[in-house]
């Protein structure tokens, strides 16, 4: 009789292991708020469509300081403006988090939009490969200087262990 329950605890314990190995493979999601600030190159194509990198920089949990890379399109001929495109984070290691960005822009003042982008995360390096989540950016755009500034809120899986 003692045997039969050791060997039914011993199996619950491995089982119970074996579910928190999963749970944390499978990645808790933590938040992932930030800042950042940069400006636009403008990438020539037919009105009314605009296409423009934006590069900035910043600092967020769970990359510190980072770059943004976002190459995006815009459809002008909506109102308000609608962008898309792919997005990158990169830590200062140099660990990456990608992105698909698609958010709207409109007038708030003359030469000045407000811009609200919605980002779902889809993959990484390093510590985030295999990430996921999602983040809203709420940023300014000066349309004369073409520079912006904004915040981010969101959350991202949790990043691997073993790599801070």
């Amino acid at each position: 009789m003692n045997r039969r329950m050791f060997e039914t605890s011993f199996a619950l314990a491995v089982f119970a292991v074996a579910g928190v190995a999963n749970s944390a493979a499978a990645g808790e999601e933590v938040p992932f708020n930030g800042t950042l600030e940069g400006s636009f190159t403008v990438l020539p194509v037919p009105p009314p469509d605009i296409n423009r990198v934006l590069d900035a920089t910043g600092h967020a949990t769970q990359l510190g300081n980072f770059t943004y890379h976002f190459p995006h399109s815009v459809d002008r001929s909506v109102i308000p403006a609608i962008g898309v495109g792919y997005s990158n984070f990169t830590a200062a290691n140099g660990d990456q988090v990608f992105a698909f960005v698609s958010g709207e822009a409109a007038p708030v003042m003359p030469g000045v939009l407000r811009v609200v982008e919605h980002g779902t995360i889809f993959d990484g390096t390093g510590r985030f490969s295999n990430a996921s989540g999602s983040f809203v950016i709420e940023r300014l755009i000066d349309t004369v200087n073409l520079t912006t500034i904004g915040s981010f809120e969101g959350t991202i899986s949790t990043p691997r262990a073993g790599n801070p």
